[in-house]
């Protein structure tokens, strides 16, 4: 399965599951697979705000 390396909001309206796989987590995070010149598969987990806050920081 590999390594999950997750980016998540803190105090967000919800907790983010944050421990292995991402499919469990209400907000949809993005999933990047990231090269490790062939050290195993690594995955980084971006987990989206359900409070709104990536939109302030948008405008």
């Amino acid at each position: 399965m590999g390594d999950h390396i997750h980016v998540a909001p803190i105090d967000d309206l919800v907790g983010h599951e944050v421990d292995g796989p991402h499919a469990e987590c209400p907000c949809g995070p993005e999933v990047e697979h990231q090269d490790t010149d062939g050290a195993g598969d690594r995955w980084l987990v971006t987990h989206h705000s359900l409070d709104g806050r990536e939109q302030a920081e948008d405008s």
